[in-house]
């Protein structure tokens, strides 16, 4: 089937040409922005993303936001989580024995599910 663009290009090429960036590229960048503060404040992240940011985050992944507007806030975001670097508060690496828990728990429930080793 053919892609309904002209000149026979993807949709999202064509997408990219007609707002002058790779939309799809700028939203999972400024998805990271929204999610990297939420994980290191709650340790969790919640999907889907809700509220006006996932409006937002869709309305650049449609190219509907312009490409200043973009980088500002992708900006504002990354500005956040710098600045979150200096709070003594936030652990500086990961809990790798809480990840290998997880990891272990996993493992065994998936092989006592299947019934593999």
């Amino acid at each position: 089937m053919e892609p309904d663009t002209a000149e026979g290009a993807a949709p999202r090429e064509h997408l990219n040409v007609a707002v002058g960036y790779d939309a799809k590229y700028a939203m999972h960048c400024a998805r990271l922005g929204f999610q990297g503060p939420e994980l290191l404040r709650s340790g969790r992240i919640n999907l889907p993303i809700q509220g006006e940011p996932a409006d937002w985050l869709l309305a650049v992944r449609r190219g509907e936001v312009n490409f200043e507007e973009w980088w500002n806030r992708s900006l504002e975001l990354d500005a956040e989580l710098e600045a979150m670097a200096e709070d003594d508060s936030i652990p500086p690496g990961p809990d790798r024995k809480a990840i290998k828990a997880w990891s272990v728990r996993t493992h065994l429930a998936f092989w006592r599910q299947t019934g593999t080793p």
